[in-house]
């Protein structure tokens, strides 16, 4: 697996984006419990946090070495 600017448009290894997808999730359900709460600045700094961590995933790229088990 490599992490680069040039693999950004490359397809995100399926692993990586099992697990940005789960952290993402409950970074969402923690926002928005804090935006009920009215905590609003905390929900804006956690939702940032989600979408930044969204387009980070898009940086992986899996490699012909990984493809092939080596």
């Amino acid at each position: 697996m490599k992490y680069g600017w040039k693999y950004y448009f490359e397809p995100t290894p399926q692993n990586v984006g099992k697990w940005m997808l789960g952290i993402e999730g409950v970074l969402v359900g923690v926002g928005s419990s804090a935006f009920l709460l009215e905590e609003k600045e905390l929900a804006f700094y956690i939702l940032l946090a989600t979408g930044i961590l969204n387009k980070l995933g898009n940086f992986f790229a899996q490699t012909n070495e990984d493809q092939n088990g080596k």
